[in-house]
């Protein structure tokens, strides 16, 4: 599907389907950014609902516009509850979107992860750097729930798989990398205190789902869709570090970032205000570099 690309007004667009139509984004999620994630969905739009109990989850999923899957903090209990409502959205040939948190921290993560993959083919596969050169078979460490280390070739690494998988890619980073396999983006927007924001990741990979669930109906392609859901979430921490610096002289002259629970908080803000504030995202600088193999 080719279109002419214009950041801003398919951004608009996006928001704009998920404000008239408030699709529900059904999370089995983790414990440590549930609510984060509930409010960045609300934030963009959409609904969210969060159930960890099977059952519930199947129900949900039924009426659902996407189903977001993140492996942080599974145990057996939701991990059927995963399986179980994947196979919902499958049926129903809704977006599954995969956060694979941790992934190359265990073993037993990793391996849970896999077969949770190949068992649902998600339709987007989401995790840092560390993580998705993991899952694609390249060297990383991964400490936790932190990239430490990744591959030098993982856009190449990426490019491949979500090709062979028929799925789309996304690697968080300082710049985001977003593929299906044909068409590439190199996502810019973003500023370093988003990475001391425990969770981060977690809350970009639902901005994501919200995006994708409304692809087919704008005419877009899933991969172009995640691409500037996390120029959004990147443009949201630009805002707010240029608003605390603006309006707040009390920081430590000796740190040269703004101090993360107040960043988080502007962070949050300025997701509101993006996806409500026409001028605001006019007045915005969306980073995205295309690379097309086609």
């Amino acid at each position: 599907m080719v279109h002419k690309i214009d950041f801003l007004n398919d951004c608009l667009k996006h928001f704009e389907y998920l404000d008239n139509n408030k699709p529900l984004v059904f999370t089995i999620t983790n414990y440590v950014t549930i609510l984060d994630v509930a409010q960045a969905i609300r934030d963009s739009n959409a609904l969210p609902a969060m159930w960890f109990d099977k059952e519930c989850a199947v129900e949900l999923t039924e009426i659902a516009s996407a189903l977001y899957i993140n492996m942080g903090t599974f145990d057996e209990k939701s991990y059927e509850g995963m399986r179980a409502s994947a196979r919902v959205a499958n049926k129903r040939k809704i977006p599954i979107i995969v956060d694979i948190v941790a992934t190359g921290a265990s073993n037993k993560i990793t391996n849970y992860t896999e077969k949770l993959i190949e068992e649902i083919s998600p339709s987007v596969i989401k995790g840092n750097k560390g993580e998705i050169s993991t899952l694609c078979k390249e060297k990383a460490e991964v400490r936790g729930v932190e990239a430490m280390s990744y591959s030098s070739r993982l856009v190449e690494a990426m490019e491949d798989y979500a090709e062979k998988n028929s799925c789309v890619m996304i690697a968080s980073g300082e710049k985001d990398i977003v593929t299906d396999g044909k068409r590439t983006y190199l996502v810019g927007n973003g500023v370093q205190e988003l990475s001391l924001i425990v969770g981060s990741g977690c809350v970009s990979s639902a901005i994501v789902a919200c995006f994708v669930c409304c692809s087919k109906s704008l005419g877009f392609e899933p991969a172009y869709s995640s691409a500037l859901a996390m120029a959004y979430f990147g443009l949201a921490g630009e805002f707010a570090k240029s608003d605390l610096q603006r309006n707040n002289q009390t920081f430590n002259a000796e740190v040269s970032l703004v101090p993360s629970y107040s960043f988080k908080t502007k962070l949050f803000d300025y997701l509101f205000y993006l996806s409500k504030s026409k001028s605001l995202l006019k007045s915005a600088n969306f980073n995205i570099k295309v690379i097309s193999k086609q």
